[in-house]
């Protein structure tokens, strides 16, 4: 019996190892890479203790998204719902969960908006038709939450903001384009919902200085918002993962809780089952076509 039950541990522990990966996940450093690691890199600590694996976190920008999945040098990828779309589209990517923001009061969310905002002392700037002829600061023209949801929100009501505003200047980070909206009145920018909020909880912006621009209203959407609402980011395993790693990230990132140390660094209240993304490709053909 003994000599069975340690054959039997033996078989255990070699299994173990045998499921047990070295696995990587890159993720868009929207906010910029030192945000990131304040952020994110907890996710790391709760998936290796989740699933057995070890983990390796990768702040990404926007350029180096696309190269670093062609190569294949990742596993998983956290990135904006847009670039999701194009990146399953060309490599065949697969999401396996939604990301679902939360507010300081406890609300959630997995849908998101773009956010389109001027200096409240912007004289003139009332409404969305104001932001013609003003210069105009967004992300990156890959961004969905910080420049082609607004894009959009504006093209619907007849205005292109690659030709009708003063200039169109991209920053790369949604900190940087509210600090230089807010250093320059007349201006206007847009970034993704919840980066108000968050900025001025962190005291990194005053938000009574932000004067929003088309407020919509979403109910139970618990953010600022100027634009129709769409999927938030999802978790996607890139082509080469096994479909068992794969259910294995998906099942500890779903488990995992609100009130979770990786949830609460990260400000989310964790993963929902992945959503539909068709949305998102509505906007990027209507940019497209024009």
């Amino acid at each position: 019996m003994k000599k069975l039950m340690f054959v039997l541990l033996l078989f255990t522990l070699a299994m173990g190892n045998a499921w047990a990966a070295e696995l990587s996940m890159g993720i868009l450093a929207k906010r910029g890479k030192t945000v990131f690691y304040e952020t994110w890199s907890l996710h790391g600590m709760h998936l290796s203790e989740s699933t057995g694996d070890t983990w390796k976190m990768v702040p990404l920008a926007f350029d180096e998204i696309e190269p670093a999945v062609r190569n294949g040098s990742l596993d998983f990828l956290l990135t904006n719902s847009s670039m999701f779309v194009d990146l399953k589209q060309k490599y065949g990517l697969e999401a396996i969960a939604t990301l679902r923001k939360a507010t300081r009061l406890g609300e959630t969310a997995n849908q998101f908006g773009g956010v389109i905002f001027t200096h409240r002392n912007s004289p003139g700037i009332d409404s969305l038709y104001a932001v013609k002829g003003q210069p105009f600061f967004a992300v990156q023209e890959s961004s969905l939450g910080g420049y082609q949801m607004a894009a959009k929100e504006l093209l619907d009501l007849g205005i292109d903001i690659r030709t009708e505003t003063a200039s169109l200047t991209f920053l790369n980070t949604h900190d940087q384009v509210v600090q230089r909206v807010l250093a320059e009145p007349g201006s206007v920018g847009t970034v993704r919902t919840d980066t108000l909020e968050g900025m001025s909880f962190e005291g990194r912006a005053d938000i009574e200085k932000v004067k929003v621009l088309g407020v919509k209203q979403h109910a139970g959407f618990p953010f600022a918002v100027s634009t129709a609402l769409y999927p938030e980011w999802p978790m996607a395993k890139l082509a080469h993962v096994d479909e068992a790693t794969g259910q294995r990230v998906k099942t500890a990132l779903i488990n995992m809780a609100p009130d979770n140390y990786a949830a609460k660094s990260a400000n989310i209240a964790g993963w929902s089952e992945p959503l539909d993304y068709a949305p998102v490709r509505r906007v990027r053909a209507a940019l497209s076509d024009q």
